[in-house]
């Protein structure tokens, strides 16, 4: 019985990672258990059989339990793949059905998601009955605390009569890109490609909209990135880093979140260049709740203290 719980490969992911074992091969070994079952790496062994025996495929064997090997196949593809939100939801339930007993956060590092996420997922199986409702969890230091239930969702707050909640995502026309601050990075960069947008709000004649998912497509040349600002963003990020290894120059304007995963595993490698007060987004009358950085993949990685003075952006108090 094979260990991996999470859908298989796309053929359009399947083909791009039989090209890449076709030409660099195998690089990371196949994971089984003691029984030979594969813990990771199901499409990468097939890859390498259907490519024929020249290409060497390493292996290496793991001793554990059954829900153990679950555990972990769920754990390593969650951080390697791109998962849409209900995989990586459902990557999620698994998680805490294989150690109901496991904290909402440390579940949550190992999937790569919010711990929010995390308790709004074991709701749900609470509410079905898939796990049992308890009152402690175990903390990866091996302590155990009172267990933390989903917190409902507070009303959007409202400042000078606009409310806030759309500022956490980049795709609505109401928090448009920042006509003044894009000018001023494409008169240095001349993007040719927005790849993250709607036909209202892009920057670019040439974009990628919902309807062509613009992470299944390739990005080339000079980018422009204002991604959802919600979990979908540590996809958006990884993508961006990718096709910077690529040749490409990817643009970014994030939220200055260096807490977060995706900010210490991709944006600090590259340029950034933190914006000084907070952004007033297109149409916006207040400021973001949050500090804006503007990410420059494919820039060696140095730290800059940008001072941008068009209208968009208010000093801070």
């Amino acid at each position: 019985m094979t260990a991996n719980p999470l859908p298989p490969l796309t053929p359009e992911e399947y083909e791009a990672l039989k090209a890449d074992i076709a030409l660099r091969g195998v690089i990371v070994p196949i994971l089984l258990d003691v029984h030979g079952n594969v813990i990771d790496g199901h499409h990468r062994r097939q890859a390498a059989r259907e490519l024929g025996e020249h290409i060497i495929c390493p292996e290496e064997t793991l001793e554990c339990t059954e829900e153990e090997a679950r555990d972990l196949a769920v754990v390593l593809n969650t951080h390697r793949r791109q998962l849409s939100r209900d995989q990586r939801r459902e990557a999620v339930a698994q998680l805490v059905k294989l150690g109901p007993g496991r904290s909402n956060r440390q579940i949550a590092r190992d999937a790569g998601v919010d711990h929010q996420t995390v308790a709004a997922v074991r709701g749900s199986l609470e509410a079905t009955g898939e796990v049992p409702q308890l009152d402690r969890t175990v903390g990866a230091d091996g302590r155990e605390r009172p267990a933390r239930r989903a917190e409902p969702v507070p009303e959007p707050e409202v400042i000078g009569g606009q409310r806030l909640a759309p500022l956490m995502s980049s795709q609505t026309d109401d928090w448009a890109t920042p006509q003044p601050l894009f000018d001023t990075l494409n008169a240095e960069f001349a993007f040719g490609l927005d790849v993250c947008a709607t036909a209202s709000n892009a920057k670019c004649a040439a974009f990628y909209d919902p309807s062509v998912d613009g992470l299944a497509q390739p990005w080339t040349g000079a980018c422009w990135m204002n991604p959802p600002y919600g979990e979908e963003i540590a996809r958006w990020v990884e993508k961006a880093a990718v096709s910077a290894k690529a040749g490409a120059t990817v643009v970014a304007l994030v939220p200055a979140r260096t807490d977060t995963a995706w900010w210490w595993s991709h944006c600090r490698h590259h340029e950034v260049r933190f914006l000084r007060g907070r952004l007033r987004f297109g149409g916006a009358q207040a400021g973001a709740p949050f500090p804006s950085a503007v990410v420059v993949f494919g820039r060696p990685a140095r730290v800059v203290w940008w001072e941008h003075r068009e209208e968009a952006v208010r000093d801070a108090a």
